[in-house]
């Protein structure tokens, strides 16, 4: 059987990096769940402070310094037992800004600047940390024969169910890279934050489709170029949606 699967080619090959590219990759993973940790942290402290109809200011975020400020004042009108929560998760998401930031200047200091790393900055929404993450995470982009392989191992290919002659289409698969799936989407969110291309395409989708499926769209979108960016090594040379993909 394993002959005939052979023969076939219904066996994928496996991709080994080497290790120094495995050490780099997970130097990125390691950044990437400490900001998920403190992600999570800072909701946890909207929630408390929901609990007494308190908002935080909208002009920073709650791990910058002024949020951490906000989070220590003692004038805010929160039980005692509810503030001192606070000042533990203030202090933890101070920790958690210095590990980070030590991480980032970590992977500057040691990912390998080649000619790959300086195509993926060209490209809108992508700079010095979601670079070397998307590199490490694809490692080889000739192992994709296509941009549209790439997408789905980005996760941005709706599962598809047939049955018959009916055809039905579910959210995005949760087949692929989890890392590089999140590398893309906040690229993404820059991208159409900084790109007014992007951003017109996104605005233009919101209307017809709505938000979570404008999204996908535009992180399909942004695989693509990163493919053909790194593919033709060629520098990004503003937004285009392929025709495939309208």
């Amino acid at each position: 059987m394993l002959a005939q699967l052979l023969r076939t080619d219904l066996i994928p090959a496996v991709y080994v990096f080497t290790p120094e590219l495995r050490a780099l990759r997970d130097l990125c993973r390691t950044r990437s769940f400490l900001v998920h940790q403190r992600t999570a942290i800072v909701n946890n402290c909207h929630s408390t402070l929901l609990k007494y109809n308190i908002l935080a200011p909208a002009t920073s975020k709650l791990y910058s310094n002024d949020g951490l400020a906000f989070l220590k004042n003692p004038e805010l009108q929160l039980h005692e037992l509810f503030k001192f929560g606070l000042t533990c998760k203030s202090n933890l998401l101070n920790e958690l800004n210095e590990m980070i930031k030590h991480l980032e200047k970590k992977i500057r200091q040691n990912c390998i600047e080649d000619s790959i790393l300086k195509l993926l900055k060209t490209i809108s929404g992508i700079g010095d940390v979601l670079a070397p993450t998307i590199r490490y995470e694809i490692g080889d982009i000739s192992r994709f024969k296509s941009a549209k392989k790439l997408s789905s191992y980005c996760r941005y290919t709706p599962k598809m169910h047939i049955s018959g002659k009916t055809t039905k289409y579910y959210r995005t698969s949760k087949q692929g890279n989890a890392y590089l799936k999140w590398a893309c989407s906040e690229a993404t969110t820059l991208a159409i934050r900084y790109d007014k291309d992007v951003r017109h395409r996104y605005h233009k989708l919101l209307t017809k489709k709505g938000k979570p499926v404008a999204l996908s769209i535009i992180g399909r979108n942004l695989t693509t170029v990163v493919y053909n960016v790194w593919m033709n090594q060629q520098p990004y040379r503003g937004f285009k949606v392929p025709k495939e993909q309208n």
